[in-house]
């Protein structure tokens, strides 16, 4: 990486106090981290980090894009790709100040880039946590215990978007879902964890809240207004995510829920319910016990009497994210 690229990761600071609408989302599905990967990753207070270590969190992490909804599911869009695409064709719309600050926007997202770091790829604009030792569990020691469905404290005043859709539950390696019966009570839901900021030193606020530009060959709102046609490209963009360890959940259940959760207890079967997986095993087909779970779906008997139930998470998770709304982009 050149001097001048250093020079900006160096100057790199937290996300502007900007009036930001924030909203949280928890992650669709569960989201594993490998601490092992992301070690030593360049970043704007490690400056002479690994690089590949760095192009890990932006392929996975750093700068995708939400769908507009309750829960993160990735888009197929990047943020810096959008992002670059609106700056390189910003034009200033009647007010001479303008001029300048989109100048000074792409001088610094091009100065930004970063070199293909692996066979095929292209240039790409790094996005970087604001602790280099993010996913190192020892480090995520606030704990909680929130009900499923809650906002974990430290995301700051945050909304969500719509309602979120019933709890299933899968096996890991299989698509069957079971629907969670609604005699189960999720009663709570404790972790360790701690909230990580994404920091781009490339993106301008200054121009993202300015109404007074256009883009060449794009309407009004057509990168981020929902409820335009092609605005769903990017309503939104990722300013922090809840990483967490140690996860249990308590459940009460009876009936085919309360045998499913037996047995999971029993086996240690690598389950997901909702956004969390638990259990350590993959279950095997070749189980008795499995195929009748699959074989009788929700529709089988079980205890009558109302159990509890303690399941651990088996890795360390990326529990839900913490995106900003952004305007009317172009403005005009």
């Amino acid at each position: 990486m050149d001097a001048a690229i250093r020079s900006t990761i160096s100057g790199a600071s937290k996300r502007p106090a900007v009036n930001l609408a924030l909203v949280y989302q928890p992650s669709l599905a569960p989201i594993s981290i490998d601490p092992s990967k992301y070690a030593n990753a360049l970043s704007p207070t490690n400056p002479q980090g690994d690089m590949l270590a760095l192009r890990r969190f932006y392929d996975s992490i750093g700068n995708a894009v939400p769908n507009w909804a309750y829960a993160f599911a990735p888009s197929q869009q990047r943020v810096d790709r959008l992002y670059g695409a609106l700056i390189q064709g910003a034009r200033p719309a009647d007010h001479a100040d303008m001029q300048a600050i989109i100048a000074k926007a792409k001088q610094t997202i091009s100065l930004a880039q970063a070199p293909p770091v692996v066979v095929g790829d292209t240039t790409w604009v790094p996005t970087y946590p604001d602790q280099d030792d993010w996913s190192n569990p020892d480090q995520m020691t606030s704990s909680v215990s929130i009900a499923l469905n809650a906002i974990p404290p430290g995301t700051g005043s945050v909304s969500t978007i719509g309602q979120p859709a019933p709890i299933t539950w899968s096996f890991v390696g299989y698509s069957m879902q079971l629907p969670v019966a609604t005699t189960t009570t999720v009663f709570s839901i404790g972790f360790s964890y701690r909230v990580i900021n994404l920091v781009r030193p490339w993106w301008d606020w200054v121009l993202i809240n300015s109404p007074k530009w256009s883009a060449d060959g794009i309407v009004a709102g057509g990168i981020s207004d929902p409820r335009s046609p092609g605005g769903k490209l990017m309503p939104l963009v990722p300013t922090a995510f809840v990483v967490a360890k140690n996860i249990a959940l308590t459940v009460k259940a009876i009936g085919n829920d309360a045998r499913i959760l037996s047995l999971i207890a029993a086996k240690d079967w690598q389950v997901n319910l909702g956004q969390i997986q638990f259990g350590r095993t993959q279950a095997n087909l070749e189980d008795p016990d499995f195929r009748a779970v699959l074989s009788s779906g929700s529709t089988a008997s079980g205890p009558a009497s109302e159990q509890t139930f303690q399941l651990q998470g088996s890795a360390i998770q990326i529990l839900g994210w913490v995106s900003a709304k952004l305007p009317k982009l172009p403005p005009r």
